[in-house]
């Protein structure tokens, strides 16, 4: 064993004149870093904010990198259904419903069905490998119908902050951005709870998000 392999991962830190970059390798440092810079960014595949930066000229002089922590990969099965990991790329989020479809009931797949057939046009492959769960959700995009179709699903979205856990539902007040139903800022998404299909007629129209969020 080496020298390198013996010493414990820690927090790196990559500071230029302008941005700073966190990378903390455990949830505690990232609730630290979280509350010491609550205004940055949390980037897994830089899908979002790297667009940002480079065409919209968004600057952000700290942003934080989870992508060593592995309680934002997890996969478990529960008595209602799936929970992801926030930094789960869509091309693996593919890959676990896929499995999950060939192992259950059709009448518990029906959400996860359609989730699937959608992740198999998202965009392309690149950006599937690359984008996370966790970072569509939050970003909300307006042109991508996995979220409103999350929320049709009933979907849960569990959250983690120094004070605590806290689980809010993915619904169209969250897809508003209602400050009621959204994400604090030093909160972290952990994981996602995508239930079973149950034995209803399911309809995946969604409303418009044209409503303003005063009456949130």
């Amino acid at each position: 064993m080496t020298m390198a392999e013996k010493q414990p991962q820690r927090t790196r830190i990559f500071g230029g004149d302008r941005m700073t970059w966190i990378s903390p390798v455990t949830l505690k440092e990232l609730l630290e870093a979280k509350v010491k810079y609550p205004q940055a960014p949390v980037v897994m595949g830089n899908t979002s904010v790297g667009p940002d930066v480079k065409f919209k000229d968004i600057f952000h002089p700290v942003i934080i990198s989870p992508d060593r922590i592995e309680e934002l990969s997890v996969l478990n099965y529960t008595d209602n259904g799936l929970t992801l990991g926030a930094a789960l790329s869509l091309a693996q989020v593919k890959d676990i419903l896929a499995n999950v479809i060939l192992k259950l009931l059709e009448e518990k797949t029906q959400m996860y069905h359609a989730l699937l057939k959608h992740l198999g046009t998202l965009a392309g492959s690149q950006i599937r490998n690359m984008a996370s769960l966790g970072g569509h959700i939050v970003s909300r995009h307006p042109d991508s119908d996995l979220n409103p179709l999350l929320a049709v699903g009933n979907c849960t979205l569990n959250l983690l902050s120094k004070e605590g856990k806290r689980q809010i539902p993915l619904n169209e007040q969250f897809l508003r951005k209602c400050p009621s139903a959204d994400l604090k800022p030093e909160e972290i998404l952990i994981s996602v709870n995508i239930p079973y299909s149950r034995k209803v007629r399911m309809s995946f129209q969604f409303l418009g998000f044209t409503c303003e969020c005063t009456a949130c």
